[in-house]
């Protein structure tokens, strides 16, 4: 199983170091991102990293938690999705969306934050529901596909925007998504990309540094 791989052990224990440190730093990181006119722009992106840190945090905390709950069915892994899934949409809908590269929090940080945590425990939980239905090959053949899905999802994604845009949005002059069809079309892209990602990881899988 892939909770217990030895690297994932000994990743764990190298950062149950020092557990409070990593407490305090995301709750002060975020603070001083908030409290810093984001107009002034810090060089190689700090105050984005000081915004995204309780966001790493969390799910390295959740990764820790359903990753080793081995006795959980697959039932319930897909009912902590589904729910945290509909959390997000009504977060969204209440709070929109924030952005890191641009430091915008919404109509409001702390929602924001929690819409950032409900989506890890949906992201985690995806992955292990993944896992479990069709085992570790199809997990890792995408994790280690994760260049080409940075190379290839961009024409993918625009397409689907402007499809999406020409069936129920044409009033709008730009691509538009909302957070159904984002999501719609993550779950079209990675099925597309699967089969590639196999081609490649058996032709040339030096493509995917494989080798």
């Amino acid at each position: 199983m892939v909770y217990d791989l030895p690297f994932l052990a000994e990743s764990d224990r190298q950062n149950a170091g020092h557990p409070e440190m990593g407490g305090v730093c995301s709750i002060l990181l975020p603070l001083i991102c908030y409290c810093i006119n984001t107009e002034i722009r810090i060089p190689f992106y700090v105050l984005n990293a000081f915004m995204a840190y309780s966001f790493f945090k969390f799910g390295f905390y959740m990764k820790g938690r359903l990753t080793s709950g081995a006795i959980l069915s697959v039932y319930k892994r897909c009912a902590y999705m589904l729910l945290s899934f509909l959390l997000l949409v009504a977060l969204v809908a209440y709070n929109t969306c924030g952005s890191l590269n641009a430091i915008e929090y919404g109509k409001n940080a702390l929602v924001c934050y929690l819409q950032g945590c409900i989506g890890c425990l949906f992201v985690v939980s995806l992955c292990m529901s993944i896992f479990q239905l069709l085992g570790h090959k199809a997990s890792f053949t995408l994790g280690n596909g994760t260049i080409v899905l940075l190379l290839l999802q961009p024409p993918f994604l625009l397409t689907l925007k402007l499809i999406y845009r020409a069936l129920f949005h044409p009033a709008h002059s730009a691509p538009y998504f909302d957070i159904f069809s984002a999501m719609i079309s993550a779950v079209v892209i990675i099925t597309i990309m699967y089969p590639i990602i196999l081609i490649i990881n058996k032709k040339d899988p030096v493509l995917n540094g494989i080798k």
